[in-house]
């Protein structure tokens, strides 16, 4: 890469993005965003632009050291491109429509000079999410033509939850979190997976302990984003509804809500609500599902499913990450957390490994790691000074009064598991030739779990 881009774009007004939808992946916020689209007013870019993950990722490490920047840039226009172009162009080959808005190959090219120009600012937390959002909210304006530009990312709930949004007063942009109930979720997750063409779809991967670990994780952070003042959108609501749902809606962005206007959006939306089918799972894999979910569906309001079975699920003793944890064990900021133990066990005990490089973690700052339950009541805490090697030692109650009881007798409990702190490899060089390949956001490993 060479110098950074200093230019500018066609002169237009920088301003941010007027609203934000994010939610659960595969519970129909693309249904959401292409409704919104049909507002005369309105223009939801509605193709991931992941833009407000990626600056989660280097919140933590503002501002980009030089030496990284043109790593960072590099894989800034790399994400542009999977998300943007490939993305786009696979969803066509799919059978989705044209998008009303496409981006080229020398867009993103400014695009991505311009936001790693930002990235190596002084901009912190949500400030450097706002900047990278306002860029791409001005491109969104300019080109479609629309006073009003949101952009849809199912992870926007991920990493605005992470970056500690909350609703404030002089916060113009409300956040719409589309969620729904897990067997659809997971049904269709089941379907991009088993689609060879479909390059998109890793994420979805693994057992259905851990299909439903990724969907708690999401609904826990929709969750904690409804309390801090985000807009919930569940879609059996969405699509039993869709005009009482998209009359709200539009009263919460400030636009007009005709009748006419309400049922063009209306319209885009397949009644599809009441499908709560368990078809295709087994009972031991409806069980599983039932008693890993039902947790987070509480925090959403959804109450008990009739049909549950998570009373049926058998368990055998352990402890594992569901979600949160990359193959090599390597752990997100968050991940959540199951641990299944035997009616006499009284603690649960974790030990967990960190290093984080000098430019992360001072001496004298501290790292703290928390067990959290969905509810969000700390259950064990621990801490170390500095990010200097380190191994600490987590002990949870074993509590059969707030434990799931199984068939077979044993407790199981769900909870998240939490580091104060995380590092991206790629923005932060340790070695002096620059960055390295490493773009993942990591905090540390859980090394052991044992129970007494």
């Amino acid at each position: 890469m060479g110098a950074i881009w200093q230019g500018s774009w066609p002169a237009t007004d920088l301003a941010t993005l007027d609203f934000v939808v994010g939610g659960i992946p595969r519970g129909g916020t693309t249904a959401f965003a292409d409704a919104f689209n049909r507002h005369p007013d309105i223009y939801c870019h509605a193709s991931e632009s992941h833009l407000i993950e990626f600056a989660l990722q280097m919140a933590g490490q503002r501002p980009v050291s030089a030496a990284a920047l043109p790593a960072v840039r590099a894989e800034l226009r790399r994400c542009l491109q999977v998300n943007l172009i490939e993305l786009v162009e696979f969803n066509l080959h799919m059978g989705s429509p044209e998008p009303p808005l496409r981006f080229g190959e020398a867009d993103l090219d400014l695009l991505a000079d311009e936001m790693a120009a930002t990235l190596g600012r002084d901009f912190k937390g949500l400030d450097c999410a706002d900047q990278l959002s306002a860029i791409l909210a001005r491109e969104l304006r300019r080109r479609s033509g629309k006073p009003l530009v949101g952009e849809k990312t199912p992870s926007n709930a991920l990493a605005l939850d992470q970056l500690g949004w909350r609703r404030a007063p002089t916060n113009a942009a409300p956040l719409f979190v589309v969620v729904r109930r897990p067997f659809a979720v997971i049904r269709s997750m089941q379907a991009r997976l088993a689609n060879p063409i479909d390059l998109f779809a890793a994420e979805y991967s693994g057992s259905i302990a851990e299909m439903a670990g990724y969907y708690a994780r999401h609904a826990l952070a929709c969750a904690r984003l409804l309390r801090a003042g985000a807009r919930l959108c569940r879609y059996e609501d969405l699509s039993g509804n869709p005009h009482l749902a998209f009359r709200q809606a539009l009263q919460v962005i400030g636009v007009a809500a005709s009748d006419r206007i309400v049922h063009d959006l209306a319209q885009t939306i397949q009644y599809r609500g009441r499908d709560t089918s368990r078809s295709g799972f087994a009972a031991e894999e409806q069980a599983l599902i039932d008693a890993i979910t039902q947790p987070a569906l509480d925090q959403l309001g959804y109450g008990r499913d009739p049909a549950s079975q998570a009373d049926a699920v058998s368990l055998d003793c352990g402890g594992q990450v569901i979600a949160g944890r990359h193959p090599d064990g390597w752990l997100e900021q968050r991940s959540v957390l199951m641990l299944v133990a035997q009616p006499h066990h009284r603690r649960a005990l974790l030990e967990i490994w960190h290093r984080f490089p000098a430019a992360i973690v001072g001496a004298h700052s501290q790292v703290h790691w928390s067990v959290e339950a969905t509810d969000g009541r700390i259950l064990a805490s621990g801490r170390a000074v500095g990010g200097d090697e380190a191994m600490i030692e987590l002990a949870i109650a074993v509590d059969p009064a707030t434990w799931h009881h199984c068939a077979n007798g044993n407790l199981l409990l769900v909870a998240e598991l939490r580091c104060t702190h995380a590092q991206v490899p790629m923005a932060h060089a340790d070695e002096p030739d620059g960055a390295s390949l490493d773009v993942r956001a990591l905090s540390g490993q859980l090394r052991h779990v044992a129970f007494d």
